[in-house]
């Protein structure tokens, strides 16, 4: 948590006079799924939200307190095949934190972006997602502190707006 701050008020806050856009705020529902056929289904890949990592820098999510599970998987090693999946589980008053591409950027690969995925509930389940993004013209490239000789940046410069474009056409074939 130190390197953390340390890297959000010495690099980001201080040195890069990039300032956080305005956020968005989603409220995605996710429908009941009424038979346990449904469910098997979401093995073949059928899922609430497929496989993605967020574009931004940092996503916070509430969840509405669904017993079992946030609904959420993620898989800690993103390169790694096959993937292995794990469940987050709800803890009541905690916000589920997700790193995004950005972040994973600025720090050359220390902080990974999360690969996540929502599963298909068995009760109908709600969540909020706030995202947070710098501005469009931000630049984004690694951190002094986040690299050396013997571990050069790994991502070219790039400006927020940019990348996000660039990943929502990828994304969405636009």
């Amino acid at each position: 948590m130190a390197l953390l701050q340390h890297i959000w008020t010495v690099n980001i806050k201080s040195n890069l006079c990039c300032h956080l856009s305005s956020g968005v705020i989603q409220s995605p529902t996710y429908p009941l799924c009424n038979t346990a056929s449904e469910i098997i289904e979401d093995n073949n890949g059928r899922l609430g939200a497929s496989a993605h990592s967020d574009f931004g820098m940092v996503t916070l999510l509430v969840t509405d307190g669904c017993p079992r599970s946030s609904g959420m998987s993620i898989c800690r090693d993103k390169d790694r095949r096959p993937q292995l999946w794990e469940n987050v589980p709800h803890v009541n008053g905690a916000l589920i934190v997700n790193v995004g591409d950005l972040l994973e950027r600025w720090t050359n690969c220390l902080f990974r972006s999360t690969l996540h995925r929502v599963l298909p509930p068995r009760q109908e389940r709600y969540s909020v997602a706030f995202f947070i993004d710098p501005n469009s013209d931000c630049l984004v490239e690694c951190l002094e502190t986040c690299c050396s000789e013997k571990n050069p940046p790994r991502f070219p410069a790039i400006r927020s707006g940019d990348h996000l474009q660039a990943r929502i056409k990828a994304a969405y074939g636009l």
